[in-house]
């Protein structure tokens, strides 16, 4: 059984990465764009797009909640093998949603307006009008560390 404690910090050089992938994407994201980017960035995307939001529930803050769903749903249009898997980490940012007091269909339909048409906004958009999500039914629950609050898998 792994278990994965998502809130550390320091920033890895990995987090860097990321953030200059992110900053240089366009306002929609297309083929062209994700074509430019592997595996490897896929992955370190998704991980910085879990730490993010794990900092937004930390923080309350939307604006990191947002900027850690673009980077998981960007990691995921360059490489998601199983929709299911991709969900598994998508239930962080709905969670993270209602407990800030948001509501996931937006925070969802605005990560979703950032792509071109096609499979991954269409899956956004229905897992963020799922009503019957929590960390739990997902395989996550919160704890507690030194550092606040945190996301643990396992």
């Amino acid at each position: 059984m792994a278990i994965q404690v998502l809130g550390r910090r320091p920033h890895r050089p990995a987090d860097v990465s990321s953030r200059g992938i992110l900053d240089r994407a366009p306002a929609r994201i297309g083929t062209v764009f994700i074509s430019e980017l592997d595996r490897s960035d896929a992955t370190q995307l998704g991980s910085y797009g879990r730490r993010m939001v794990v900092l937004a529930m930390r923080e309350r803050s939307l604006d990191r909640l947002q900027h850690g769903l673009l980077a998981m749903s960007l990691g995921a249009a360059v490489d998601t093998a199983d929709d299911r898997d991709l969900m598994i980490g998508l239930a962080l940012p709905h969670v993270a949603a209602n407990q800030l007091g948001a509501r996931p269909t937006q925070v969802f339909e605005t990560t979703a307006a950032r792509f071109e048409e096609g499979w991954l906004p269409e899956l956004l958009r229905v897992f963020g009008a799922r009503v019957d999500v929590t960390l739990a039914a997902f395989g996550w629950r919160q704890i507690m560390t030194d550092d606040g609050l945190d996301v643990i898998s396992g």
